[in-house]
């Protein structure tokens, strides 16, 4: 009798156990999934003086421009994902391409950009959401 009792309370612990990790993997699976775009929410244009760059991010594409006037190939067939409170990734192309990473932050009214993994440049320095009327002062 106690042998029965044993191998049902271990059949039941499995049980739970088992049911606890799908649970789990499929709360993952939906924060993990790639969406076609970028989020209206960061669209816009990201300035850095010191650079003379601006990050122009738009629904479909993602413009790395230089100040002078410079032709830029926009980042075109994004695939975006939310990666945590502002926090967003974004692949190019297809999905085996590898992410680049845009952390957001807010400080007194201003939304600042720091951008991961597109290239040493890019990656050490902090970018400024401007409005084009703000954009256009600052480049001329």
């Amino acid at each position: 009798m106690n042998q029965k009792c044993a191998l049902l309370t271990k059949v039941a612990m499995s049980v739970l156990l088992l049911l606890s990790l799908v649970s789990l993997n499929s709360k993952n699976t939906k924060a993990a999934a790639w969406k076609e775009n970028m989020p209206a929410s960061i669209c816009g244009n990201y300035h850095n003086s010191k650079l003379k760059l601006t990050v122009e991010i738009k629904r479909k594409s993602v413009f790395f421009m230089p100040d002078n006037g410079a032709a830029v190939s926009p980042i075109r067939h994004i695939y975006s994902k939310k990666l945590g409170k502002s926090t967003y990734a974004y692949k190019r192309d297809s999905l085996k391409s590898s992410a680049v990473v845009l952390k957001f932050s807010r400080k007194k009214g201003r939304v600042y950009l720091k951008v991961k993994h597109a290239s040493s440049i890019l990656d050490r320095h902090t970018y400024v959401k401007m409005s084009r009327a703000e954009l256009s002062r600052v480049i001329s």
